[in-house]
């Protein structure tokens, strides 16, 4: 409507527009110009004559129509034509892509955390809660305490779980039960297997001690035999040697020969019960310990060495060199009996069984201590233990030389003493530069050195 304005009123418009820029120059200038393209407005002028000295591409222009309206009636009378400053639209722009970042980033960080509350809520805990039920059905606890009402697919796990958890506890159990039973039937068949083991030992104990209680007894048997037929023979010639006429003599020579005969059979009567009487020994001694015997304190390595010592002086056989090794003082509580018989099955095994003479036999003796248990080594170098007799040698009566008197019970002693008596182990081997070395331990004897009561020695 910038017919009904004069120049100066069309120019106090213009000036009043680049005024209310609030402080910003956001439109450089302003011209009003008639159909004609004459400017209308003065202080164009001045704008116009600046244009020349901007920079066309910091400023565009926008150009609109000047329209005189009286009622229905339209007219163009002219333009108006804006100068806009391109920085300001870049500084907008920027100011609104800042807005509009900062809006998105704000928007984003609500709906991540949003989205982070809901999924802890809705997911995670209900995970959390499965994953602490799984730990606690892993170490046993079937109350796993699940809430199982979802009717998701968290809720369908949530009810395996608890299904999964109650039949475990159902089949363990079940398995505890069998497995109780499984116990008992193998207990009781280990009772029997064990009576039947030992029903089966003394068995063979009981044979192999009629086997080597027959000899000498059939021996008694046989020469009794024979002194009874001689009795006879020579009571009959008694009583017949008187009649006749003239009355019969013995002959001398006859009368010499069977006192002979019933001389040598008194021999072998009387060697027969030796014989008898040793072997009772033994096998009374397989009680391994006498009754009167006490626990005392007693330096284990002071006693084997002297009871080494006394059984090589007493087997002709003190020729043979004797080694020891370990800590002396050691001290220990138990028998001294149990040590003294293992010492004697072991030299004597040594030296029957060894095939070296005295002086070229060699026994190695180490004893250590092992917490509260001792340790003790012996070792010969004489013939090694064939592979087929490794599992004999404990065995009773199990001897290789039988016909020289011995009966097979002395590493069985030996074996009784340490397994069965003192809790113990033993084992042999061959070591590589021949021989036989037997390992024993014998748990809770050893003392400490300031434990021994001088008078218990």
């Amino acid at each position: 409507h910038i017919y009904n304005y004069s120049y100066y009123s069309l120019d106090e418009v213009t000036r009043k527009m680049m005024l209310e820029q609030d402080g910003q120059q956001t439109i450089l200038g302003v011209l009003v110009l008639d159909t004609g393209g004459r400017l209308l407005n003065p202080s164009g002028f001045d704008f116009r004559r600046r244009l020349g000295d901007l920079d066309p591409r910091n400023y565009f222009v926008k150009t609109k129509p000047a329209v005189f309206t009286q009622g229905p009636l339209a007219e163009e009378v002219g333009a108006v034509q804006v100068y806009f400053s391109r920085q300001f639209v870049r500084n907008e722009r920027s100011r609104m892509v800042l807005f509009l970042g900062a809006f998105v980033l704000i928007s984003t960080l609500m709906l991540i955390m949003s989205t982070s509350l809901y999924t802890r809520k809705v997911i995670l805990d209900p995970l959390s809660d499965l994953q602490r039920a799984s730990n606690r059905v892993a170490r046993g606890e079937y109350d796993v305490g699940l809430n199982i009402s979802r009717k998701d697919e968290l809720g369908d796990l949530a009810r395996d779980i608890s299904l999964m958890a109650g039949t475990i506890e159902e089949s363990i159990n079940r398995i505890t039960e069998v497995n109780n039973s499984l116990e008992e039937k193998v207990r009781q068949r280990t009772r029997e297997l064990v009576d039947a083991e030992r029903m089966a030992a003394i068995s063979n104990m009981v044979i192999g001690m009629a086997h080597e209680i027959n000899t000498p007894v059939g021996n008694i048997i046989l020469a009794a035999s024979h002194l009874q037929e001689i009795s006879g023979q020579a009571k009959t010639r008694l009583e017949t040697s008187g009649s006749g006429d003239p009355p019969e003599q013995l002959p001398r020579q006859e009368l010499e020969q069977d006192l002979k005969t019933i001389e040598n059979a008194m021999d072998i009567i009387l060697e027969g019960a030796r014989q008898a009487s040793e072997l009772i020994e033994r096998f009374r001694n397989l009680t391994v310990l006498p009754a009167e015997e006490q626990r005392q304190g007693f330096d284990l390595f002071e006693h084997i060495q002297v009871v080494s010592e006394s059984i090589l002086s007493d087997s002709g056989a003190s020729a043979t060199q004797v080694r020891m090794e370990g800590e002396r003082p050691m001290m220990v509580s138990s028998y001294r009996g149990y040590f003294t018989r293992i010492l004697s099955v072991l030299i004597d095994n040594a030296l029957t069984h060894g095939g070296l003479e005295a002086n070229a036999l060699m026994l190695g003796l180490e004893i250590a201590r092992e917490g509260n248990s001792v340790y003790l080594r012996f070792s010969n170098n004489g013939t090694a233990i064939s592979q087929d007799k490794r599992q004999l040698i404990y065995e009773p009566f199990y001897t290789t030389h039988r016909g020289a008197g011995h009966t097979g019970l002395g590493l069985y002693v030996a074996y009784s003493i340490i397994v069965n008596e003192m809790k113990g182990t033993i084992r042999h081997e061959n070591p590589g530069g021949g021989g036989v070395a037997f390992h024993m331990t014998f748990p809770n004897i050893a003392m400490a050195d300031d434990s021994v009561n001088p008078e218990m020695l």
